[in-house]
């Protein structure tokens, strides 16, 4: 097994990179218009690139660059941000961006109260996880699969979908039931989950809360606006 283990550890540092919880706002946003794109009067999922853009760079290109600035400044120690102590200002800086971006696009007639739960509910999820760091660590990706399945079962009830057509890249176009993709995102959620406690990022207790933190914050967003 020794032989492997280089391989064990690459394939999790990609997942965690794939599915960092910066980039599950636009995951999030994506998901809404290949599943139903009229949601945002739009066609199909290209007609709405500006807003896919936008999304992209305040939930997860600025927040990256604000992290990459206090590490040239010495705020923090690496851009992987173990020490709980040095993920304070990240915690702050990201909540506030991602606080901003919910309210701009709130009142926004072209844009879903749905994929304001979403938003809404990372801004939550966010500022849960920084009271809970000034105690203990907790995993962040953990928190952004919870969230990620929380408001997948969401969109599910909300709208009652049973399927959709996912275009690919090579013309064809594939139906999926959102009964397979559920227990999709559950396998998914699970192998991000592992990979954090293969790379020894986290503990299993952190593990747990910060999924429990991302479920529970997506609900709760979704009585507060829907």
């Amino acid at each position: 097994m020794t032989m492997f283990k280089p391989i064990w550890r690459l394939f999790a540092t990609c997942l965690s990179i794939v599915f960092h919880p910066l980039f599950l706002v636009t995951y999030g946003l994506l998901f809404l218009l290949v599943v139903n794109p009229y949601l945002f009067g739009a066609g199909n999922v290209s007609d709405r690139h500006l807003l896919i853009i936008l999304v992209f760079i305040s939930s997860f290109l600025i927040p990256v660059i604000a992290i990459i600035l206090m590490r040239l400044l010495g705020m923090i120690d690496s851009l992987e941000i173990r020490d709980k102590q040095n993920r304070t200002g990240p915690f702050i800086i990201t909540a506030i961006l991602y606080l901003w971006l919910f309210i701009n696009l709130k009142n926004q007639s072209d844009i879903p109260p749905v994929f304001n739960v979403c938003i809404l509910g990372a801004v939550i999820s966010l500022f849960v996880c920084f009271f809970i760091n000034i105690f203990d660590k907790i995993s962040i990706h953990s928190a952004g699969m919870g969230s990620m399945i929380a408001f997948a079962l969401l969109v599910s009830m909300k709208y009652s979908y049973d399927g959709f057509v996912l275009d690919l890249p090579t013309g064809h176009s594939v139906a999926l039931h959102l009964n397979h993709v559920i227990p999709g995102l559950l396998v998914l959620a699970g192998a991000v989950m592992s990979s954090r406690l293969y790379l020894k990022a986290h503990s299993i207790s952190q593990v747990g809360v910060g999924f429990m933190v991302g479920f529970v914050s997506q609900i709760i967003a979704y009585q507060i606006i829907i």
